[in-house]
């Protein structure tokens, strides 16, 4: 018995395959903008809380004793530098390519675990000045 091959099936079945196979591909890639977009999103709102917390910081500079002016500097000094790290990342982000976006975004959940962290101990350290100034 000879078994018949019919080529226009094949030939069907080829470019079915390869269609799934680029959809899958597709979607990988727009996972990957909807996460670079999330990415950016999250970037520009910490830089948003940063900047919103230099501002509230140099107001209680202006108030602060001088046993409290250099605490309060130092904490704007390290949120201006975590502002130029986050607009560094936010450069890097523009520049990551879809095929690269994996390691990138390796680095930027430890980096944003890293802001959030110096952030909270900024909050934390605000909070006990603000509590020995009303003392």
């Amino acid at each position: 018995m000879k078994y018949y091959i019919n080529f226009k099936l094949l030939m069907a079945a080829i470019v079915v395959f390869l269609f799934f196979i680029g959809c899958g591909e597709g979607m990988d890639e727009n996972k990957i903008k909807s996460e670079m977009n999330s990415a950016e999103q999250e970037l520009e709102t910490t830089s948003g809380k940063i900047d919103n917390k230099i501002d509230d910081l140099q107001s209680k500079l202006d108030t602060a004793g001088a046993e409290f002016s250099e605490d309060i500097k130092d904490d704007i000094d390290h949120l201006q530098t975590l502002k130029i790290k986050t607009d560094k990342k936010k450069d890097e982000l523009s520049e990551a390519t879809a095929d690269r976006w994996d390691e990138f975004k390796g680095g930027f959940n430890e980096f944003m675990d890293d802001v959030e962290s110096d952030l909270d101990k900024i909050a934390d350290s605000s909070t006990e000045v603000e509590k020995d100034m009303t003392n």
